[in-house]
């Protein structure tokens, strides 16, 4: 996607990082509570699609159980990296996320969560996994940006060295195309999360179910769009304002200079 400087040993710009993405999906399930018309014996909200059997005993057709599949409350997250490794995902596994996935009922009853029952706690369970998923999403931006900004203090020692170079204009325009690509995808991901969030508490419509969906994930998206904003994509407008003002300064200048010269071959002529 791009590649970022850093600064080496002897504080000088050098190469630093490559910027790869990386794609992370997540499948959720969330187990209604029976309504009144599904309590009464032999009507059904919707007809069962494995109520009949196989029509040809063919042993590698498969034909699934209903009662061994899991039709509860469920998230399946799936990630991969361009590398290839564990290390290099999103939420990295054996790390901070998944340890706290993995004693969430200790902590919904430190904090005193109703979890009467285990439909209620595996819903609880959704909410702070989908949470901490964009938690990690959000901390990854923050990552990004940090290491942009030292790739723009690179870019701005090379620039206020001599801004009248107008040979940096193409990395300059390389940057602001990088930075657009960047603030396009935090848009996107900003989108992703409301849209995620409206669908969410219409998938759990319950008046005893709070809608505390996601509260503070779009809010985290807005907050990185922001600092994109300000720490990448202004920066580099002001380099880009700085140099073509110094060309400019320097073309007139030697513009005044070549009127000069040429006033003074004149004057010389016609005193010969």
């Amino acid at each position: 996607m791009m590649e970022l400087s850093c600064y080496d040993e002897d504080d000088n710009p050098a190469y630093g990082w490559d910027v790869y993405p990386q794609r992370l999906s997540c499948y959720i399930q969330h187990k209604e509570p029976p309504s009144e018309e599904s309590a009464v014996p032999g009507v059904l909200d919707v007809q069962n699609p494995y109520e009949n059997g196989p029509t040809q005993n063919d042993p590698h057709e498969y034909f699934p159980r209903l009662e061994s599949l899991d039709n509860g409350n469920a998230i399946i997250i799936f990630e991969n990296s361009c590398s290839g490794s564990i290390d290099d995902t999103i939420v990295e596994a054996r790390s901070q996320w998944e340890s706290r996935w993995r004693r969430l009922p200790f902590y919904l009853a430190y904090e005193s969560h109703d979890v009467s029952n285990d439909d209620r706690m595996a819903l609880e369970c959704m909410k702070i996994i989908l949470a901490d998923v964009w938690k990690s999403v959000s901390e990854s931006w923050d990552r990004l940006i940090d290491l942009s900004n030292v790739h723009v203090d690179c870019l701005q020692d090379r620039i206020y060295e001599q801004p009248a170079d107008e040979s940096r204009a193409p990395e300059l325009w390389t940057n602001a195309s990088h930075w657009l690509k960047v603030e396009r995808l935090v848009t996107i991901h900003t989108n992703v999360v409301k849209e995620m969030q409206d669908n969410l508490k219409e998938l759990t419509s319950e008046p005893t179910i709070e809608d505390n969906w996601l509260d503070k994930s779009p809010g985290d998206m807005e907050r990185i769009g922001l600092l994109v904003q300000e720490d990448l994509v202004k920066p580099t407008d002001s380099l880009n304002d700085l140099m073509y003002k110094s060309v400019e300064i320097r073309d007139s200048r030697h513009s005044l200079q070549l009127n000069t010269s040429m006033w003074r071959l004149s004057w010389i002529t016609f005193s010969e």
